[in-house]
């Protein structure tokens, strides 16, 4: 988020928001920005509506056609596209999303080295 170079987007889409801990970091470094919140998990959804009551949150597949959204000045998404298919459409379609001079910003984990990674590899090879 400290790489982002936009000092006063209007509109940021937190994609994967998961229970909105980063959506609000977002918030806090952005106040006047009119933020969305979006996880597939409804679970997810409504503990970050219970916590950060300031934040649009939506429940959908990031996957699927977010264009009824509207465009945004920060495309986000923390540790989240991993876990969703199709990486050339999303990116495409995360892309569209963006209005001109806009930031895609995406950080995902290089799971491969994760100690849950290695566990589940050792364990799916064992007789």
């Amino acid at each position: 988020m400290t790489r982002i170079n936009l000092d006063k987007p209007y509109r940021i889409i937190d994609i994967g928001c998961g229970p909105g801990n980063s959506t609000n970091i977002l918030k806090l470094r952005w106040p006047e920005a009119e933020l969305i919140g979006l996880d597939d998990s409804e679970a997810m959804i409504q503990q970050a509506k219970e916590k950060y009551k300031d934040i649009k949150w939506v429940l959908a597949d990031a996957t699927g056609d977010l264009s009824s959204l509207g465009t945004f000045d920060i495309v986000f998404s923390n540790a989240a596209i991993q876990w969703m298919p199709n990486h050339p459409a999303l990116i495409k379609n995360m892309f569209k999303l963006l209005n001109k001079g806009g930031v895609l910003a995406v950080q995902v984990p290089y799971t491969e080295e994760m100690p849950i990674h290695t566990d589940l590899q050792k364990l799916i090879t064992r007789p």
